[in-house]
């Protein structure tokens, strides 16, 4: 049972580091999409008469001009850490987290007790 905790620990705090970069989609994607879905509602809020046309075109320039300062905050950003191949951090994890765990009940608990019956 102590082995299978183990694992299961291990196994819980390895899965996030070996992920690949793919799984995380890019910042400049998500904010693009939400500006989409933005501009597709002022097109919806002019049609239903909520918008007059000034307004209309105030709010897509505004949102244009998140794009574009979305886009230049991507460009002048360092290129992000591609996630997994942390192979170090997953060996330490690996290694010492069963073997800290079992230093410390040999410590603190009590192995010679006989079980409960």
């Amino acid at each position: 049972i102590l082995m299978a905790l183990s694992l299961a620990s291990v196994v819980i705090l390895v899965l996030p580091l070996a992920r690949k970069a793919d799984a995380v989609p890019a910042r400049l994607d998500y904010d693009l999409a939400v500006y989409r879905d933005q501009l597709r509602d002022i097109g919806r809020d002019c049609a239903r008469g909520t918008l007059d046309a000034e307004q209309a075109a105030a709010a897509r320039v505004e949102i244009e001009r998140r794009i574009l300062a979305a886009a230049d905050a991507e460009k002048e950003s360092p290129a992000p850490r591609k996630a997994g191949g942390h192979w170090a951090a997953i060996l330490l994890i690996a290694l010492l987290l069963p073997v800290a765990a079992f230093a410390v009940y040999f410590y603190l608990g009590a192995p010679e007790l006989i079980g409960y019956r």
